[in-house]
């Protein structure tokens, strides 16, 4: 199975818009592909995606069925900690 770390802008449009990034998070969801990610990584995801900018920009309905989609990914997603971290 082919592990993807995905950049932050990804997951977000992927999260609410339709296009390639969304397929990609359709594939991960399919167990397709393997979303992997460090707990750093997890944590600026939610971060973005639960600003409240996002929220007024597509609305309180679409932006929860958003979040819930993210955090069920995020179940079969492959957390780790990197080896060593580069800034």
């Amino acid at each position: 199975m082919l592990r993807v770390v995905l950049d932050t802008n990804v997951v977000v449009s992927g999260a609410f818009w339709s296009g390639s990034s969304f397929r990609l998070l359709k594939l991960a969801g399919a167990e397709r592909l393997r979303l992997v990610a460090s707990p750093l990584i997890v944590a600026e995801y939610l971060n973005v995606l639960q600003r409240n900018e996002l929220l007024k920009k597509v609305g309180p309905t679409r932006h929860a069925a958003a979040l819930s989609a993210f955090y069920k990914l995020l179940l079969f997603a492959e957390v780790i900690e990197p080896a060593r971290r580069v800034d």
